[in-house]
């Protein structure tokens, strides 16, 4: 078994799945991995093609406007007057800076989707609701450090290594959820393996789910990287095609008995 070539072949090759039945739980593993890697690396391209441009409009627009700021354990000083609100024209991104207050109330806010004092940072929500995340350290030593000179050397690594971080957080994350969409998969590959008349242990219908599932990965991944085309299946239409490559891996991979 071919573990490179095994994507394109358990869309179609009965014989592949032939293979997956007589293989090692570890080779199935091995494949997830494989196609984890593959899909993560799709990932972080596709980010690197349509994400990157935006995440570095942002982070100029923000080092465009973000009025001088310095950050002590203290909390924020700003020289400009307050209260200071910055608009993005293109997200809608409304960002209130007010070094006259530590706290504020709902009300206060606004129209602001982030608010700015002197200790917090508040993310308001749309119904309303507040995220309140402390800026000051009571207690802690440290000098001033200039809050727009560390964005612009944050936005430098960002840059340079954004897709990289993406492809090595999303990589275990899909390997995790096609780990559990296998072992959701084998239920019904449990009940296709009591139609043989030779039965199968859990570990090669296990196997063989991991194979399964790769049609359903593959329209996933499309779906995110062509999301205006109809090609979400949601979980009834991925529950039925995978169930279809579950019955051809594990009942009609059985050996015919010849007529007597």
């Amino acid at each position: 078994m071919n573990i490179f070539l095994a994507p394109l072949f358990s869309l179609f090759s009965l014989r592949f799945y032939r293979q997956a039945v007589l293989s090692s739980l570890s080779k199935g593993l091995a494949y997830l991995a494989y196609l984890s890697f593959l899909a993560a690396l799709a990932f972080a391209l596709l980010f690197h093609v349509y994400g990157k441009p935006e995440f570095r409009e942002m982070n100029q627009w923000l080092q465009g406007n973000l009025p001088p700021l310095a950050y002590s354990p203290e909390g924020l000083t700003m020289n400009a007057g307050s209260p200071r609100t910055i608009v993005n024209p293109k997200y809608g991104l409304t960002i209130t800076f007010d070094m006259t207050k530590d706290n504020i109330s709902a009300e206060e806010a606004g129209n602001a989707m982030i608010f700015v004092t002197k200790k917090n940072l508040y993310v308001v929500a749309p119904k309303g609701q507040m995220r309140v995340y402390p800026l000051a350290r009571p207690g802690r030593q440290g000098n001033l450090v200039s809050v727009n000179e560390t964005l612009k050397k944050v936005g430098e690594v960002f840059d340079r290594w954004i897709a990289f971080l993406i492809f090595a957080a999303s990589f275990p994350l899909f390997f995790i959820w096609k780990l559990l969409a296998a072992i959701f998969y084998s239920l019904p590959g449990l009940l296709i393996n009591r139609m043989r008349r030779e039965k199968l242990a859990y570990s090669a219908v296990l196997n063989v789910s991991f194979f399964a599932l790769t049609p359903v990965f593959l329209i996933q991944l499309l779906d995110l990287a062509f999301p205006s085309l109809p090609l979400s299946l949601g979980l009834a239409g991925s529950l039925f095609l995978t169930t279809i490559y579950l019955f051809l891996g594990i009942k009609l991979t059985e050996e015919k008995i010849a007529p007597s």
